[in-house]
């Protein structure tokens, strides 16, 4: 009996195992430069797959920056210079400084800016920066905020 059990235990494991193998054998296409890039069903891009968030350029554009789109290969430099010194500061301070916070193990900002020196990771409208709320939207914002006190 045991005989039995042990060998329907073992073809149970093997029939899984081939089972999930297809599943990981599969790989991403890179597909060739000149390719078009893949489309959804209803002709959109299709952006799945994993994404690599780690950047050092700011989601809106900082305002000493005005209305300058790119970096140059300087201001990039220094830039990234700028905000890992600004980084290693915080390493160094007391730990009561931040109780309650997160640690740096859950973010990862990365170590340079954008390959293409975008000054910010926003690029409509041109100016790099989030317009403001409409009238209609700040509204409901408020009464939002209303609603919760």
């Amino acid at each position: 009996m045991t005989d039995r059990i042990s060998s329907l235990s073992s073809a149970s494991v093997v029939v899984c195992c081939l089972a999930l193998a297809p599943a990981t054998t599969q790989a991403q296409n890179t597909g060739s430069p000149t390719e078009a890039p893949p489309r959804t069903a209803w002709g959109a891009p299709d952006l799945n797959g994993v994404w690599d968030f780690r950047t050092l350029t700011p989601f809106e554009r900082p305002r000493e920056l005005a209305d300058q789109e790119f970096f140059t290969d300087e201001q990039a430099a220094a830039f990234e210079a700028e905000r890992l010194a600004e980084f290693a500061v915080r390493d160094d301070q007391e730990p009561a400084d931040i109780v309650g916070n997160y640690n740096q193990f859950w973010f990862d900002p990365g170590n340079k800016v954008s390959e293409t020196n975008t000054t910010s990771l926003v690029v409509d409208p041109p100016n790099g920066r989030v317009p403001p709320l409409t009238v209609e939207a700040d509204a409901r914002r408020t009464a939002e905020q209303q609603v919760r006190q």
